[in-house]
């Protein structure tokens, strides 16, 4: 059990550390080119959708079944008719499980193209671009691209290769055979695919942990643990949403205080 509660800690770190880097970073360039409001509703709408269709699917089959236990002294006509029970029961549950995933991710896909949608007709930036243009600024992923081009700065030889600049064909033809450098679908598998499926991953230890409490304790004695573990949740998520919070005015101000006299 220590062992899954570490497992779903590493992950749940993942999560946020892609939502960081994908969802919050450079997010100040999208609000230039399409707005505020436009960004956000399409943010705050991917991943209430992403969640809704990942409750569903997790929810809509129910508790896995469990194979009945009989007595030692249970005969072998009732031990085959509880294994046949069983194996019905596994089958309406994988059959259950089915429905559930398209359920899910059809209300997913829906969610993701309603709040495009949305996105695109409230958008309002400060010059008048094209709807690719504008598609790209409400879903693209600039804090990963900047990441991106420092990276493969570093390991450039910029007097003999020039400088790495992202979506020019020279350097993203580099960075498709260079081991050491970062191609064009690392901005895709940040903000979208790796953020998704640890957020399911986590959706799903959530899940289990609340059929089967951590080491079997009661969940009454474990409130106070999870507790502690969801408001540093929050905590992470108003700094990664709200940086502003993290603002030192004593810093910026270049001002001396008297602890450095």
């Amino acid at each position: 059990s220590g062992i899954n509660a570490e497992y779903g800690g590493m992950v749940l770190v993942g999560t946020l550390e892609c939502f960081a880097v994908g969802w919050v970073y450079k997010i100040e360039e999208q609000y230039e080119k399409v707005g505020r409001m436009s960004v956000l509703l399409y943010n705050i709408g991917f991943i209430i959708f992403l969640l809704a269709g990942t409750i569903v699917t997790l929810t809509m089959p129910g508790n896995p079944p469990v194979m009945q236990e009989l007595g030692k002294n249970a005969s072998e006509e009732a031990i085959d008719a509880a294994k046949e029970v069983y194996k019905k029961l596994t089958e309406d549950y994988g059959a259950s499980q089915g429905v559930g995933l398209g359920v899910g991710l059809a209300i997913f896909l829906f969610g993701w193209l309603l709040s495009t949608c949305i996105a695109v007709f409230v958008s309002k930036g400060q010059e008048k671009i094209s709807l690719g243009s504008k598609l790209w600024a409400i879903m693209g992923w600039p804090g990963v691209d900047d990441l991106r081009t420092q990276a493969n700065n570093l390991v450039r030889n910029k007097e003999k290769d020039g400088v790495w600049a992202p979506y020019t064909w020279k350097s993203e033809v580099q960075a498709l055979y260079r081991h050491d450098c970062f191609c064009i679908t690392f901005g895709f598998l940040i903000k979208y695919f790796s953020y998704a499926v640890l957020l399911v991953v986590t959706c799903t230890n959530i899940k289990g942990d609340i059929q089967k409490a951590y080491s079997g304790y009661p969940a009454d004695k474990l409130v106070v643990g999870q507790l502690i573990f969801a408001f540093m949740v929050v905590l992470v998520l108003l700094v990664a949403i709200f940086p502003r919070i993290m603002y030192d005015p004593f810093k910026h101000s270049r001002k001396k205080t008297h602890l450095a006299d």
